[in-house]
């Protein structure tokens, strides 16, 4: 995916449209997408990817 398509930045970019899907009144539940992005990168961490 590239250099930048990293856990960190990966992480920082779903936080961040979080924050603007927020104040733009949309409907969504704080901390589902980081929290989906952690659960997958532990589940390859798991299996040795």
């Amino acid at each position: 995916m590239g250099y930048s398509c990293n856990q960190k930045n990966v992480l920082h970019v779903l936080g961040a449209l979080e924050a603007a899907l927020i104040r733009h009144k949309a409907a969504v539940r704080p901390g589902r997408a980081v929290q989906a992005a952690l659960d997958v990168y532990l589940k390859g961490a798991a299996a040795g990817d």
